[in-house]
């Protein structure tokens, strides 16, 4: 059976996840400060209401999904926000791309009203989310994480519950960083070929040809716990010649190559911990 559903936040994802709320057969009260997004709403079958407090008011969700932090704060927390129109018993579920620190401040004045709070950032884009493909990474209570699991399971593909209230914004966070880190490596990539004297169209080619694929798919062969801590495996050969040579090519032809520059960096901290680690074996020994 449908539930009411109170969504706050209906741009590009917001009205997509609109869509998996009409599929899910919920109903739903919807409120955004753009007028284009609220006459899409409606036009789509949501009752639009005039502030978010009334989108929050006698429903049994309320998901926001803005766009900024500042954004999130005033849709919650500002005047006719989500929580002067909630009540208790409603979990109210933030869905933006935010910093832990601004989820925990909404879930902190909340919990002074008896509303619980928790975070599940969405990992896809909106054709994604639309057909229901959408990774939910979620910050909570186990009980609040718990009560909205099935919900969640039943808008997404699946609910990843990584810790208390931020922590999915967290994962979020890092997950989008990986992302634009290897565009900035491929642009890099790319700069070098170029500058080198290389066809570039010809270079992607033979490295798509010869990639073994995404370092994260087989992070096991990349990555080592020592001492309770996440660091590379040894290799010294990428560590101690190729990514200073790499660094010193880019030097040579003019380019400016901040990423690799910092991993040479890193690579050259990374051997003198290494180095300093067998040392200290050595004397124990």
């Amino acid at each position: 059976m449908g539930k009411q559903i109170g969504l706050v936040g209906v741009g590009a994802m917001g009205s997509s996840l609109l869509e998996r709320l009409f599929a899910s057969r919920h109903t739903v009260k919807a409120f955004d400060i753009a007028d284009t997004a609220m006459t899409k709403a409606s036009n789509d079958g949501a009752q639009t209401v005039d502030c978010a407090a009334s989108a929050a008011k006698d429903v049994d969700f309320v998901h926001v999904f803005v766009r900024t932090d500042q954004e999130m704060l005033d849709a919650t927390l500002g005047p006719k926000g989500v929580l002067e129109g909630v009540s208790p018993g409603c979990p109210v579920i933030l869905h933006s791309t935010i910093l832990p620190d601004t989820t925990r401040q909404v879930a902190s004045d909340a919990a002074k009203a008896g509303i619980d709070v928790m975070d599940a950032s969405v990992t896809s884009v909106p054709r994604v989310l639309r057909a229901g493909g959408a990774t939910f990474l979620v910050g909570g209570p186990d009980e609040v994480v718990a009560k909205v699991r099935p919900h969640l399971e039943a808008l997404g593909k699946a609910v990843i519950h990584f810790g208390p209230v931020g922590a999915g914004n967290t994962a979020k966070i890092i997950k989008n960083y990986s992302n634009v880190v290897e565009r900035v490596l491929m642009a890099e990539t790319v700069a070098l070929a170029q500058a080198g004297g290389l066809d570039v169209l010809q270079y992607l080619e033979m490295a798509q040809g010869v990639s073994s694929g995404n370092i994260i798919e087989k992070w096991e062969k990349a990555l080592v716990v020592e001492d309770g801590t996440y660091g590379p495996k040894r290799a010294a050969g990428l560590f101690n010649k190729d990514i200073h040579h790499v660094a010193q090519l880019g030097d040579l032809l003019g380019l400016d190559l901040p990423l690799t520059r910092g991993a040479a960096k890193a690579s050259k901290n990374y051997l003198e911990h290494w180095a300093k680690k067998d040392a200290n074996k050595d004397a124990a020994e």
